[in-house]
């Protein structure tokens, strides 16, 4: 997770917060359920007034919109959304109808326009919220698979180079009951959870499906019911597809997906540490796997901060949930970017694998470093479209076969670690330079070591990253004016947060050191 420059956009994001980027990262569109921005963070041409609702709250629900790319046309970008009704029927607010658009991105000199606008896809009280999608087992088309309100009714929409088409809907199973919420594919494509909050009274119900990526059906629902004690809304399922988060503001449940009776395997890995951030409660609310591996949680205030799930691949405490750990520049609330795997392949070998499109492996990985011995390392394979073998050279003249090994270096040093996958298909390889502790008594320039620190100026918490250096011993030490030390702590590679500052208003200085050599130095306004 990196920190970007700090922009000031005149634009809304809410529990509704959607985005598209290309494969290496960079920002395409994005979109609040209103209107569409550019990379330029700029209104797409004829990309306003997309919320057509009776209820503003409609463009403010969790996943109430999706950008999907138009197979075989990668410059256009569908948008579904939809909006929100006050239903007598129910006598609270529900979905209403659901629209696409499609944004032409080869428009205006590649800043866009919308070409096609809010165009009726149904008005017959669809789902609030949970729109996702999951790539066809041919390995190009999107299925849209969306359920009615309180029904066990499905709607079913192809994507494929011809456009959206609209399939016979489903029924399967026993009625959903319908609330606020999110829908998660697993990351292997398999199952869909929807997850909904209620009431206070009734709880929560977490609904799960087996997914036919062929033939875009569901089977074999799977549903029970969980109390609350707050707004349950988020959800997200770990990388290996094993495990399900589900969030109630003062908790994070984990159920295993592979159990033979789900519902009996809820462990509460945990419980709201009471953090307000800066003048609200962090609580829990929704919830996104991201593609370092991490799940990442918003809250339902405005603070300045995300809780962190940091090894969602294991079950029990060992998930490591870190809260509040991300600090913001700036506040956010409520939403967190959501979107679906766009790096699932095809099934090979299944009866719909006829476009030619095989599983190529693609390498990636993180490294995380012991904070009680510099040397020690974690390593986590995150490589996509279903590798078989792997093959870790961590140059110092060992590898592994491991998939996600943990390896202990001899010294300090750079180490050019590599990762190869493989599979029937083919093979690729990823490297990345660690920089590990002092490797001379040569004094490097302060820029080799990339550092960045904010909020600046402070209130009573602060941020500072750095990304590029593993360290032995570092430490950061805050001055006052006069000299004379105000703080000081130890720091490590990644995000590292200075709470409860109580220093009185004035300008201070820092300096950031390891093993007697300064990483970098400035000062902070409080």
């Amino acid at each position: 997770l990196n920190v970007g420059p700090e922009l000031e956009i005149p634009y809304e994001m809410g529990k509704n917060n959607t985005a598209i980027s290309t494969g290496s990262g960079e920002l395409m569109l994005y979109f609040n359920g209103r209107q569409v921005q550019n990379f330029n963070h700029e209104l797409v041409e004829n990309g306003d007034s997309m919320y057509l609702g009776e209820l503003d709250l409609g463009y403010d629900v969790p996943q109430n919109a999706i950008l999907l790319p138009i197979p075989e046309h990668p410059d256009s970008i569908l948008i579904m959304n939809t909006h929100a009704i006050w239903s007598d029927v129910y006598a609270t607010v529900t979905g209403g109808s659901l629209y696409y658009s499609i944004v032409d991105l080869t428009r205006n000199n590649g800043q866009g326009k919308v070409v096609t606008k809010n165009v009726l896809l149904e008005e017959d009280h669809p789902e609030f919220g949970k729109l996702t999608a999951v790539r066809h087992a041919n390995g190009r088309d999107w299925w849209v698979i969306w359920p009615y309100w309180n029904s066990n009714r499905f709607m079913r929409f192809l994507l494929s180079p011809e456009g959206l088409q609209r399939l016979d809907d489903q029924i399967i199973g026993n009625p959903v009951h319908s609330g606020l919420g999110q829908a998660q594919y697993t990351p292997d494509g398999n199952k869909i959870v929807l997850y909904n909050g209620v009431s206070f009274n009734e709880g929560a119900y977490i609904d799960i499906y087996n997914v036919d990526r062929c033939a875009g059906l569901l089977s074999n629902q799977i549903t029970f019911n969980i109390p609350v004690s707050g707004a349950a809304v988020g959800s997200a399922i770990s990388s290996n597809s094993r495990y399900l988060y589900v969030t109630s503001t003062l908790y994070i449940f984990q159920y295993d997906l592979w159990a033979g009776d789900v519902a009996e395997t809820k462990d509460t890995v945990a419980v709201y540490d009471g953090f307000y951030d800066p003048w609200l409660p962090a609580s829990f609310f929704m919830g996104q796997l991201a593609r370092d591996g991490k799940i990442y949680i918003s809250s339902p205030n405005s603070v300045m901060s995300l809780t962190v799930i940091e090894h969602p691949d294991r079950g029990g405490d060992s998930c490591n949930v870190n809260q509040h750990a991300v600090q913001l520049p700036v506040l956010v609330a409520f939403g967190i970017p959501t979107f679906p795997n766009h790096r699932l392949g095809p099934i090979d070998g299944s009866p719909c694998d006829t476009l030619g499109i095989d599983n190529i492996p693609l390498a990636n990985f993180r490294s995380d470093q012991d904070t009680s011995d510099h040397l020690q390392f974690y390593f986590q394979d995150l490589s996509a479209y279903e590798p078989q073998t792997w093959h870790w050279d961590f140059g110092d003249n060992t590898t592994s076969s491991d998939t996600s090994p943990i390896h202990l270096f001899p010294v300090d040093g750079i180490y050019e670690v590599c990762l190869t996958v493989a599979n029937g298909n083919g093979m690729h390889k990823t490297c990345d330079s660690l920089t590990i502790g002092i490797i001379d008594d040569v004094q490097a320039p302060i820029e080799e070591i990339a550092i960045k620190l904010f909020p600046n100026p402070v209130q009573d918490h602060l941020t500072i990253v750095m990304n590029d250096y593993y360290p032995r011993q570092a430490e950061v030490i805050f001055y006052a004016a006069t000299g004379q030390i105000v703080h000081r702590q130890s720091l490590w590679h990644g995000w590292n947060n200075v709470e409860h500052i109580t220093w009185p208003g004035g300008i201070y200085f820092y300096e950031i050191w390891d093993q007697g050599r300064r990483l970098g130095q400035g000062k902070v306004v409080k």
